[in-house]
């Protein structure tokens, strides 16, 4: 899967700057794991808005068949 980002040349090089600082001072300077670690909160968050995404999914799909169950009540009271 690919994820493309769009962002301003500066905010990258602000983040650019961000990530070596960050690197150097949290991961002694270790790329690989500063780069597992991005992917991991990547991983995470495209995840957790997946479920959002499927459970507004699910509650769109309730209200609808429940509306059509109220619909057909209807319907059936009438005739």
């Amino acid at each position: 899967m690919d994820i493309t980002v769009n962002i301003p040349d500066t905010q990258w090089q602000e983040f650019q700057q961000l990530a070596k600082e960050t690197v150097e001072y949290n991961w002694n300077g270790s790329y690989e794991d500063f780069a597992m670690y991005i992917m991991t909160v990547n991983i995470t968050t495209y995840i957790e808005s997946q479920k959002k995404k499927q459970e507004k999914k699910m509650k769109r799909a309730l209200a609808t068949y429940e509306e059509s169950l109220r619909h057909e009540e209807d319907e059936s009271k009438q005739q």
